[in-house]
């Protein structure tokens, strides 16, 4: 047996030289003997080589097979991972754009009712409200020379004109508009009054005016379709009067009640006076 350190004591057989060993009589036996033994050696180094092949196969294949898992197990947390991460990043996405549209809708609120309250307030013209059924107009401030107050005109109108018609006094609070001392709140969309909400329309209207120190003379025509009316202030620093009632206009002037107001380049003349138009 050799002894070699590379090949990890195996036994390798060498072929015995008979020619080389002195043998007396041939015997049959003792040949025999020699072949059987040669036979083992041969045998036996196949066997450890196989085991030897199978141990390195089955290392191999155990190290595949634990590369394998580790990889599997590396896929399976990346994708959770990659899972929770993907969560968090749509909650907070979607937390974001809540927050976003929450304050989206906040600021326009605020900017409507900001625009509305800016036109309500601007005493400097003449403020239209309308809903399905009435029709509001609040007039300018300071018509009044002798008690200072501010008028307004309600129409409520059907299928066939006008229904009914108020004139009054109005004033404006922080959260509401008194007609008469009623008071009825509002929004960013309008007036709230008998179930409805008026929202403004400045439009299909017009008024003409004049005034001084002496005397303020104001005509308001509301051109609505089957809401034309008209409301006439004449007011001095002793008296004030308001007369309201249907109206014709031409191109030549404009009838209202017992008054014919002629036209001019710059609006309407009344005793001798003229009123210009604003619209």
């Amino acid at each position: 047996m050799n002894d070699n350190k590379n090949n990890e004591n195996i036994v390798k057989p060498e072929l015995v030289n008979l020619n080389k060993v002195p043998v007396g009589n041939e015997n049959p036996t003792l040949n025999q003997e020699r072949a059987n033994i040669v036979s083992a050696s041969i045998q036996a180094n196949k066997a450890i080589d196989e085991k030897k092949a199978k141990e390195v196969n089955n290392t191999i294949k155990n190290g595949k097979h634990n590369k394998a898992w580790y990889t599997l197990v590396v896929l399976f947390f990346l994708g959770v991972t990659a899972v929770c991460l993907f969560g968090v990043y749509s909650l907070s996405k979607y937390l974001m754009k809540d927050t976003d549209e929450s304050k989206t809708t906040t600021t326009t609120k605020i900017s409507d009712l900001s625009h509305f309250l800016n036109y309500l307030k601007d005493g400097t013209k003449v403020r239209k409200y309308q809903s399905e059924h009435y029709i509001l107009l609040l007039g300018k401030d300071n018509l009044d020379l002798n008690q200072k107050k501010n008028y307004y005109l309600l129409l409520q109108t059907g299928e066939n004109g006008i229904l009914n018609k108020k004139d009054g006094t109005y004033t404006i609070s922080e959260d509401g508009v008194l007609l008469d001392g009623n008071k009825y709140t509002f929004n960013e969309k309008g007036i709230s009054y008998q179930g409805e909400v008026l929202a403004s329309k400045d439009s299909e209207m017009k008024y003409y005016q004049y005034q001084d120190n002496e005397k303020s003379y104001f005509l308001l025509i509301n051109g609505t379709i089957k809401g034309e009316y008209a409301q006439f202030i004449v007011s001095s620093t002793n008296q004030t009067q308001v007369m309201s009632g249907v109206y014709t206009e031409t191109k030549d002037s404009i009838k209202f009640l017992n008054y014919e107001f002629k036209k001019n380049n710059e609006g309407i003349i009344y005793q001798n006076y003229t009123l210009k138009m604003y619209s």
